[in-house]
């Protein structure tokens, strides 16, 4: 099967897989049930992209995924793409923004809770994913709207141009193109209104 075919149920399965892929690094992955699939000779699972995504992170050479991962997700002044929203929707492009502190909010709402503990922003990309996943999964349309329309997609897709740019061949940049398929997909699915909002992020330039 391929996105366009699955059901929402289905879809909020691939939002938290891929949500997981993002976030966590590739020396982590053998901890969660996704995992499993890279003990195969290759994996197989009923759907294209999923395959696709998860052969690609299983044939590419192990430290290499490693160093790629912390070059993308470890934040250093010259970042080429930072994985948190509050980096582009706010002004001054800095974590724990104006943007984070009302997304957060919105989690709250949604009766979601913030993670105990933490001391990362909440708004990365791949915890983003993974908080709509479980929005579908708990069948909060509303909330699942206001998440795409209101929070998500409103950054990712000048996130997912700038990753694409600096790792054109990568696997992140191959998971960055099945994400902003999934998306469009859920956005027709809900019928989720985008709003439009200024993206403030200034790559460095080399």
């Amino acid at each position: 099967m391929e996105l366009q075919n699955l059901s929402r149920h289905e879809l909020a399965i691939v939002c938290k897989l891929f949500g997981a892929l993002f976030y966590y690094p590739p020396s982590d992955f053998n901890q969660f049930p996704f995992g499993t699939y890279f003990e195969e000779d290759e994996v197989e699972t009923p759907i294209k992209e999923v395959n696709q995504v998860l052969n690609s992170f299983k044939f590419t050479n192990q430290k290499a995924l490693q160093d790629e991962h912390d070059r993308l997700f470890t934040l250093k002044d010259d970042m080429p793409a930072p994985p948190w929203s509050s980096m582009y929707l706010d002004r001054e492009s800095i974590q724990f923004g104006h943007s984070h502190k009302q997304y957060c909010e919105f989690i709250e709402h949604c009766g979601l809770g913030l993670r105990d503990e933490a001391t990362d922003p909440e708004d990365h990309i791949g915890l983003m994913l993974i908080i709509l996943g479980m929005l579908i999964e708990d069948e909060q349309e509303q909330h699942v709207k206001e998440m795409l329309g209101d929070y998500l997609v409103t950054w990712s897709g000048y996130y997912f141009s700038n990753l694409k740019k600096s790792s054109p061949d990568g696997v992140y940049a191959e998971l960055a193109e099945k994400v902003k398929r999934l998306l469009e997909l859920l956005c027709t699915s809900y019928s989720a209104q985008v709003l439009i909002k200024n993206n403030y992020f200034q790559p460095a330039l080399t």
